[in-house]
Order: structure tokens, then sequence, then C-alpha cells
């Protein structure tokens, strides 16, 4: 039963509800008595500029990432300007919380919440600002009026104005702050003329896909995204006031405009066949060469933007092949909330597609394919979608190659000798073509060194495989050495020779 006479929300409040599915990874004896007075989600330095004290704050660490310093600082920042805990969103910029981060937060026995990737940080900030709504009367009251007025004014429209245009407009007269629309790919919808130029691409950029806040030109500005399902159609930006407690009007009231903008989109939804071949036609330009019409990487982003992907986590190309149909693949993505494009190679007669997430789940859906399927390697656009499908094609033949018997070759896991050469195979093709080329002159000599390496250099077990004596195939192996002009026994001549095989697919 809901407790009605709480005097103050708490840390320990939020770590009592296991559907929020917050745990604290420090400051686990006293973070639980600190009161909460709100919650940020925010990406920029210094933040303590807009989060006022006893807030909690969220973040993604994509700014964090790889910087150890910047996530002491962080921590020393919040804890000296009171802030009451530290979310950390795991699973998108990193698996875990970096440990300089957690360090830092020990030391001062400053809290450190973590949120899994698969609890929504619009789940836990909703969770918040009901919850402050309902122990300050005052807030409670403005807030109801205030959604009353917005539904009141959007259900009588002019004739000629939008409802979209027109739920904004009331929003914006509500608060008295600058509102803005603005579709996920970077298009301001709402007003037409006005907003800030930089506007549109900070919108694009939102790494999220739930409540968060961004900076413009020095201004705190609250995105609430607006969705059909777990999609994400376009962003309700509106400005941030000054007064906190004013603060939880504001976001009380944007959320619902966005609920609202929610039902007139989910009216204009395309059909599930036309974003199929949307979805297709962008994965189609983001594998073509590059050309005087190919679109920038900006471009395809934004246009991935509109199908569902925010770039918040990695992307993956994938390739499956053994006949499976394009149909098998949406069937078997259908319901996993990835967002993927797929299409059809014709030329290879294989499926390869493009997908943002968690790469277990993306691993689990394929294995449930009935042919073998490739990953390659993390990406974070679409342009780089034709690397990661050629990657996956790298890892599926190795598995091939290999006599693996798997049903999925991931390229992040294969041995650190294929996955350097895979790095760059335009560049070092042609080097290692001459590292092997004076052999394949010597057919009986480049079948020994392949026997040699496969039987990880046991002369005795490459011999039988080549139906040889062990001593005839020392002498081939001495030949070998004579025309490569250096010892197997150097590991420069060896490691150069591997890696040519394996680029040649001979190993």
């Amino acid at each position: 039963m809901p407790d009605l006479v709480r005097a103050h929300l708490t840390i320990g409040d939020l770590l009592d509800r296991p559907e929020l599915g917050l745990t604290a990874l420090t400051a686990v004896e006293t973070a639980p008595r600190r009161r909460i007075l709100g919650a940020h989600a925010i990406e920029i330095a210094q933040p303590t500029r807009w989060v006022p004290a006893e807030w909690i704050m969220f973040t993604t660490g994509l700014r964090l990432r790889g910087r150890a310093a910047e996530q002491r600082a962080l921590v020393a920042e919040l804890d000296e300007h009171g802030i009451a805990a530290l979310v950390y969103c795991e699973g998108i910029a990193t698996k875990r919380a970096p440990a300089a981060l957690l360090d830092e937060a020990r030391a001062r026995d400053f809290p450190v919440l973590a949120l899994p990737l698969e609890r929504p940080t619009r789940t836990v900030l909703t969770w918040i600002q009901y919850e402050l709504l309902s122990t300050d009367a005052e807030l409670f009251q403005r807030a109801m009026a205030t959604q009353e007025l917005l539904v009141g004014g959007a259900l009588d429209l002019p004739d000629a104005t939008l409802p979209e245009w027109a739920l904004a407009a009331r929003l914006r007269d509500l608060l008295h702050a600058d509102v803005a629309l603005v579709s996920v790919d970077g298009r301001v919808l709402f007003p037409k003329t006005g907003t800030h130029p930089g506007l549109a691409d900070a919108v694009a950029a939102i790494p999220v896909s739930g409540p968060t806040e961004i900076t413009l030109a020095g201004r705190p500005l609250l995105a609430m995204p607006v969705r059909t399902g777990p999609r994400v159609e376009s962003w309700l930006v509106a400005a941030i006031p000054e007064d906190p407690k004013t603060h939880a009007v504001t976001w009380t009231a944007t959320q619902a405009t966005a609920r609202l903008l929610t039902l007139v989109s989910a009216s204009r939804t395309q059909s599930p066949a036309a974003r199929t071949a949307q979805a297709e036609d962008l994965l189609h330009r983001a594998l073509n060469p590059p050309n005087a019409t190919h679109p920038s990487p900006a471009e395809l982003d934004r246009a991935a933007r509109v199908l569902g992907f925010d770039f918040g986590a990695a992307c993956r190309g994938f390739v499956v092949r053994d006949g499976v149909a394009i149909e098998d693949v949406h069937e078997g993505m259908r319901g996993s909330g990835v967002p993927y494009l797929a299409g059809v190679d014709r030329g290879a007669g294989e499926v390869v597609g493009f997908a943002q997430g968690d790469g277990d789940e993306l691993r689990r859906r394929l294995a449930a394919l009935p042919g073998a399927c490739g990953i390659g390697r993390p990406v974070g656009s679409v342009a780089d979608a034709a690397v990661s499908v050629d990657d996956a094609r790298f890892a599926l033949d190795r598995m091939a190659l290999d006599g693996d018997d798997g049903r999925v070759a991931d390229f992040s896991a294969m041995r650190t000798a294929h996955w350097l050469v895979a790095r760059d195979r335009a560049a070092v093709r042609e080097r290692c073509e001459d590292v092997i080329a004076p052999l394949r002159a010597h057919p009986l000599l480049l079948e020994a060194l392949v026997a040699y390496l496969r039987e990880d250099q046991d002369m005795v077990r490459a011999a039988g495989r080549l139906r040889l004596h062990p001593n005839s195939l020392r002498y081939r192996m001495g030949r070998v050495e004579a025309v490569l002009g250096g010892s197997l026994r150097d590991p420069a001549v060896l490691t150069g020779v591997y890696s040519a095989l394996v680029l040649a697919r001979l190993i």
C-alpha cells in the first residue's frame, strides 16, 4: 500500500521499488537516508549549473568514456554542491559504471546508483516526478490545473491548425516559455520561425530514448520523447525555468503534451510494409560505395532515427546465410525492441542487416534462425554499416574455414590475429599478397606451409595430414623458409606469413 504520509522522498524509497531496477553501488549505508527534491538527465560539463542541491542526476556516461580524470571531477563537483546521487545508466557508453568514478565516490561516501539498460530512464524520472508532486499539495494542484487547461485547449482546435502545432502552442502559453517540436531527424516542426539555428542538430544528436536535458547556447532545455510504441517519432522541447519548484510543473505539463502528441502521431503511423521498404532503402544507401550522390553520414543517421535508432548504444552489422529468407529475419527480430534494418543481397544470396542495442540479444535472436549468422564490430553510425557487415562476412568465412559447427560467428570473439588482419583488410591485402606470392609458384610448398600452420606447427601431425613422411615435410619446410627468405622461428616472419594466409582464406 502506498505511503500517503511520507514527509519527503528519499533514495531509500527508490531502492525499495524493485520495478525501478536501481541498485546502490557506493554509499550503501548512508544513501537511503538522503532526501530527493528532483531529478535531471543531463550530459554537459559542470552540470551543477543546472542541477540544484538534493536532486538526482542521471548520466549515460557518453561524455566520460575513457576519461578517468573527468569521472573523478564529476563526482567531486556533485558531492561539493550537495547533489543527492548520481544514477549511471548502464550499457550505453559502457557496460558498467567506470572504475575511477566509483573509486572517487567511495572515497567521498557519495551515492552512485546503477540503472540497467533494460529499465528505461523515463520510468524512473516519471516515478520521481509523480512522487514529488504527491508530497507537495501546492505543486500537485498546479500540475492538475495545468493538465486540465492543456487538454481542454487541445480538444478545441481551429480548422486550419494542425493538432501538433496547437498542442505545442498551448504548452508554450501555459509555461510562458519557449517550446519547440522537432522530428528525430532534425526537422523543426513547430514553430516555423524563431528557433535557435542549432536546435535541430542538438535534438538529432540526443543519444537516449527517454526524457533528458540538453543545453543550447547556455540554456537548459527539457526534451520529452513523442513515441509510437518503443520508437521515438519526435521530441517536444521546453525551456527549463530557474525555479526548481516550477520545473516540476514544467516536467509534468510537457510529459502530458507529449502523450497527446503520441496519440496524434499514432493516427498517422506508416504501415509496416511502408516502414520495411523505408528500412531496406536506407540499408541499400548505407552499403553502396560512396559516389557523388551518396548521402552524408549525418543524413544517414537522421534517416535512421525516424526508424527508431537513437545511437545511444552500439550498432552491429549482421549477415545470415544458408538460404534463410528475409521474412524469417523479420519474424526473428519481431518483438525484440531492437531497432534494425534488413535486406537481401541478391548477388551474394544472403540477408544483410544492421541493428542497434544489446549484442547478447542480437546474438540470441540470430542464433534462433535456421542458417549460419555473422555479427560485425560495434559502430556508432549507419555510415559505418558497410564496415560492420564486411566484418560479419569475414567472421562467417573464418567459422567455415575453421570447421566450426556453431550457428553465430561474432567478429569481436575472433582470435586476435584474425581480428588484426580484418581491421583494415583493404590496406593490408596488397602487402600480405606480396608475402605469399613467391610460394604461389610452388604449390607443394604452399600446401606444406598451410598444413604445418593448421596443425599448430606440429610436424608429425602435418605430415599425416599430407600423407608424407615427417622427414619429407621437414625438407619441404626448409625450402619454404628459403623462398620466404626467413626462418619460421622468427616471430616477425611467422606473424606476417600467418596473417597473409588468413587474409587469403587459406587458413
